[in-house]
């Protein structure tokens, strides 16, 4: 029988409706933990995997929340202590992946990519850390980017708010030690674009020593790593087939 590593935790995962955060959560809940699902305008999706996780047995809820609004942040904290009862694991897994190259960048997309990418994890880990460290313990996981160590010149926004979320992992590891450990997952090419060229696609897959894309299942195991690794804090764990290594 599998051992539920997860059981009797609580997880509040951001951006769970769809994608990695979904896949994300679906783990977490198979491992025993109980999930609230975040999501902002992926409504449908959150609703989805919460029957799918209470159908195999599991415990989860939806709450919808605006992450660059501080009102809605605090109202996601209160309403997963409300329903759970405490927070054990904090995944920040919500985030935008969108083009600004310097020519075309405005201090409005700037703002936002930085709102969702860096300021909500930053903030949503100190309004979670404070319940954690009451508790005495806990594990925040922020998924940052393989666009944190390389140079995309269509990608500025994101690769900065990556690069900014990495070294927030850090400090934020050493600010909270030693009862709170704090740890990053940094993928790599995951899904590529669909109107990628075949010859694109080709030239970018040969680039990477691995020689393949990854799958949300290679992420999930490094996510689960930190919420279940003792004595591991302030890491940053790039799952990219060797793609920041070129």
């Amino acid at each position: 029988m599998k051992t539920r590593r997860l059981m009797g935790q609580v997880c509040l995962v951001t951006g769970a409706g769809r994608g990695l955060g979904r896949a994300v959560a679906l783990a977490l809940a198979d491992e025993g933990a109980a999930v609230l699902l975040h999501c902002n305008r992926s409504h449908q999706g959150a609703r989805l995997l919460r029957d799918l996780i209470r159908g195999k047995g599991g415990v989860a809820h939806v709450r919808q929340a605006d992450l660059t609004c501080e009102s809605s942040r605090r109202r996601l904290v209160r309403e997963t202590l409300r329903l759970l009862g405490r927070i054990d694991i904090l995944v920040n897994s919500a985030g935008i992946f969108a083009q600004s190259d310097l020519a075309s960048l405005t201090s409005q997309k700037l703002d936002h990519l930085f709102a969702v990418n860096l300021t909500a994890p930053i903030l949503l880990s100190r309004d979670c850390s404070g319940i954690m460290i009451s508790q005495g313990s806990g594990r925040i996981i922020n998924i940052s980017s393989l666009g944190a160590f390389k140079s995309w010149p269509k990608y500025l926004g994101y690769c900065a708010s990556k690069a900014a979320l990495v070294s927030a992992t850090r400090t934020m590891a050493r600010a909270l030690a030693p009862h709170i450990l704090v740890n990053s997952v940094a993928p790599g090419f995951i899904d590529l674009p669909t109107d990628l060229r075949p010859s694109a696609k080709k030239r970018l897959i040969a680039a990477i020593p691995a020689q393949r894309t990854g799958s949300y299942q290679n992420i999930v195991d490094a996510v689960l790593y930190f919420c279940t690794a003792e004595y591991v804090t302030g890491q940053i764990l790039a799952v990219d087939g060797g793609a920041s290594l070129v």
